[in-house]
């Protein structure tokens, strides 16, 4: 199994593969591999500095089932036969998974707030900027309804035994 640094192509700094040309919008309207998705030319400021809701930014009326559910499935993205839990359920540090000592304001060399990027009331460093696991990051108070307007928590979505292709 892939590690998650192997998947980004662990030669590239985290730096190298979000500061990098392409919109959200080309980023997730394409049928390419992950490779081609993270290799891009956009910068991250230019996706993530939006004054856009996270809708907007997703340019969907989709369900995370349409999004996620487009020609690919996220096993074949992630070369993966693991489940979406397998896959994000790790004891890994959202730092271990970045390769990375820096908080996540210095990974996206941003100053904005979370608010900025998905209209949340916290800071990105006090949401990011943690040792905890994936699973803890993802598991906040604010269910994915918050975050993209939609039904189900994010335990409910990301926490599954299915694989997202079985989604």
């Amino acid at each position: 199994d892939d590690s998650i640094v192997d998947i980004l192509n662990k030669d590239d700094s985290i730096e190298d593969i979000l500061n990098k040309d392409d919109s959200i919008e080309d980023i997730l309207n394409k049928d390419d591999s992950i490779e081609d998705i993270l290799n891009k030319d956009d910068s991250t400021e230019d996706i993530l500095n939006k004054d856009d809701s996270i809708e907007d930014i997703l340019n969907k009326d989709d369900s995370i089932e349409d999004i996620l559910n487009k020609d690919d499935n996220i096993v074949d993205i992630l070369n993966k036969d693991d489940s979406i839990e397998d896959i994000l359920n790790k004891d890994d540090s959202i730092v271990d998974i970045l390769n990375k000592d820096d908080s996540i304001e210095d990974v996206l060399n941003k100053d904005d707030s979370i608010e900025d990027i998905l209209n949340k009331d916290d800071s990105i460093e006090d949401i990011s900027n943690k040792d905890d696991s994936i699973v803890d990051l993802l598991n906040k108070d604010d269910s994915i309804v918050d975050i993209l307007n939609k039904d189900d928590s994010i335990e409910d979505i990301l926490n599954k035994d299915d694989s997202i292709e079985d989604m």
